[in-house]
Order: C-alpha cells, then structure tokens, then sequence
C-alpha cells in the first residue's frame, strides 16, 4: 500500500553492471535517451520500497560539461501483483493519460512505461529534493502542513471531475471501494470475529449496524458524481515544500482510483503510526472545502459534507479489512517494513472500527 524507509545501497551504474533495475538491458541506454545523451555514469541509492513490490532509487548523475541534470528519481515498479496482476502498469497509464488533465503539482516526469528487456515498469522522473522534503513514516503532521496537501488535494479533485474516461477505459485504474464492500460484506463479520479470536481486536457489538448503515448509504451516495482519487496520502508519499509557501506534491500513483473526494480525505486521519494525531480534523476538513470552493466554486451545505464524510470514513475502514485479515493470516517476517506498519495499523483501523460502530 504504502512505500517504507529501506536499507540504503549506493553502486554504480555501468553497461555490465546493472544492480538497480535488475534488467537484461542496460538502463544507462534508456536514461541517455529521455533524460541527457551526455550522461556518463550513475550512481543508485536505494530509498524505499514497497511490498507492491516495488523499489524506489536516486539516481546520481556525471554528465559531460554539466549537461544534464544532477539526479533523478526512478521508481522500479514489478508484475506479478497479487490479485492485480496489471497493477504495475497503474502508475505509468496515470502519468501518460490522467496527469496532462490534471491541475495537480508534480515533478517533470521524463518516462513512463515499460522497462527495457523486462515485464517491470519504470517511472523516471525529476528529482525535487532541493524544493520539496519527504517526511519519514512515522511523521506526525502539524496543522500547516495537512494544509498544504489538503491545497494539492482540492486542486487535483476539482480538476479531477471532468478528466475521468467512460466504461471499460477506467478498468486499469483500481476498483472503486464500493465494489469491495459488495463483494466482501456478508465474510466482515467473520473476518472480524477471526481478529478478535487472534487478540488483534476486542469486539465490536456495533458492526452490525455499522456494516448496515454503509450499505444503505452507498445505495445513495455511490451514484454521485466522482473524480480522481491519490488514495494513498502517507507521509513518505507527500512532498512538503521546503519554503512552506506552496502546494505539497503527491508522488505514488500506483492505488490511483476514482469516487468521492471525501475517500482521499477519510485516509488522512486514519494513518499507521497515529501520524494525524495533532491534526483538528473538523478543521482541516474545513480548510479544504474553503479552498475547493474557491477553485470550482463548488458549495455544499454542512449536513451534506457530513453524511458524506462519514461515509468515506465508514467506506474506508471496510474496504481495510480483508486487507487485515490477510495480514494477520499471512504476516510479513518480524521486524520487515510491512509488518512494522500493519503491526500500528491494526491498532488505528481497530479504534476507528470501534467509534464507527458506536456511531452508526
């Protein structure tokens, strides 16, 4: 789901040594010809992955007379996804169809397809170390900096309404949440009690209404108009603008989707790590329908953005269930990224389950 912190490895990059990409053909051939000819060598440094799986490098450039730029960012994205096996296509298809719609802020992105001599996909893009900082996964937001991507956020679901293709055009992006909720809800009750079983959860005597009131508001609020979802707002994922006057820059568009714009808002207080835990929410909230209103001048009244709000949440937190279930059927090895952030996020997803079912 999301991209963690790795081990840092730093090697050069020549035509017979190729350790970041692990292709049969060399990468030096490809970065010559979309980002400088005059590259000479590259240094790679390992800087997160993901059990998508998928690796992210910085890239260190020589090149002659300074022709060039000083580094880059490559994310090495590889098929054979579980239960998505075109997955890895995702983030390029985003890049190369949704982005040039979309009023969104983003590095320059130089390629975006398939890599060279392999079925992994490669995005290689402009490196914005020196005007933007990627916290750390256990980051807790402060107040201003949730602002600055609720801006980034209101600009890319404004624009987003209107650049969304038509039926089976939008079957690479993910599947909306409501389809999950359908197909899994008569198993959450089970799953849940499993969790139980396990210690992972106490019980939760209001599941049942809560499962219940969702489904009736889906059969509401699904139908309503939609736009393009990040859906995977996480520190290491947020560009925070190092002068602090502009947008955040969102970055890992490979969960890219589409539904309500209050689903990318209910993930941003639902965070492994507590990381929204000094964040007001309602205030927040607030701040980004003033600045969406000002964008596409869009008025909604209070009981509506809360019925909708709620929803998101509720919607949300079902759809993560089954992920749970898997993670704690299946858990990563001790002491992995993975098993570190689901080792919290069992803990914020249960507590969020817990005052759903209280409120429905």
């Amino acid at each position: 789901m999301a991209l963690a912190s790795g081990e840092e490895k730093s090697r050069v990059i020549t035509p017979g040594n190729n350790p970041l990409l692990g292709m049969d053909a060399p990468p030096l051939t490809l970065l010559r010809s979309v980002v400088s000819p005059s590259i000479k060598h590259v240094t790679a440094e390992l800087i997160k992955y993901s059990s998508t799986p998928a690796a992210v490098y910085r890239l260190w450039l020589e090149c002659d007379n300074g022709q060039g730029p000083p580094s880059l960012v490559v994310k090495r994205i590889e098929a054979g996804w579980p239960d998505d096996p075109r997955g890895h296509e995702r983030e390029d298809r985003f890049y190369q169809r949704l982005l040039p719609q979309l009023d969104v802020p983003h590095p320059h992105i130089y390629y975006a397809g398939p890599g060279p001599g392999s079925s992994d996909h490669l995005v290689i893009m402009e490196d914005v170390a020196h005007t933007h900082r990627f916290p750390s996964k256990k980051h807790v937001w402060t107040q201003a900096e949730i602002e600055q991507i609720l801006h980034a956020y209101a600009r890319l679901h404004a624009s987003g309404l209107n650049c969304l293709p038509a039926g089976e055009e939008l079957d690479w992006l993910m599947d909306r949440h409501e389809k999950r909720l359908f197909e899994t809800a008569g198993e959450l009750p089970n799953m849940i009690e499993a969790l139980v079983a396990q210690g992972i959860w106490t019980r939760m005597p209001g599941f049942g209404r809560l499962l219940d009131r969702t489904l009736r508001d889906a059969e509401v609020l699904a139908s309503q108009r939609v736009t393009v979802l990040h859906n995977d707002v996480y520190p290491p994922n947020c560009g925070l603008p190092v002068s602090g006057e502009s947008d955040a820059i969102l970055v890992d568009w490979d969960m890219v989707s589409f539904g309500l714009a209050e689903m990318d808002l209910a993930f941003m207080f639902m965070q492994p790590f507590g990381g929204h835990r000094r964040v007001d929410r309602e205030a927040a909230l607030a701040h980004y329908w003033r600045r969406r209103g000002e964008i596409d001048g869009r008025r909604h009244s209070k009981a509506e953005l809360k019925a909708r709000q709620w929803y998101a949440d509720a919607l949300w937190a079902l759809w993560l269930i089954p992920v749970a279930f898997r993670m704690a059927e299946l858990p990563f090895p001790p002491g992995s990224s993975p098993r570190i952030y689901w080792d919290s996020m069992f803990g914020v997803l249960g507590q969020r389950l817990q005052l759903l079912s209280h409120e429905a």
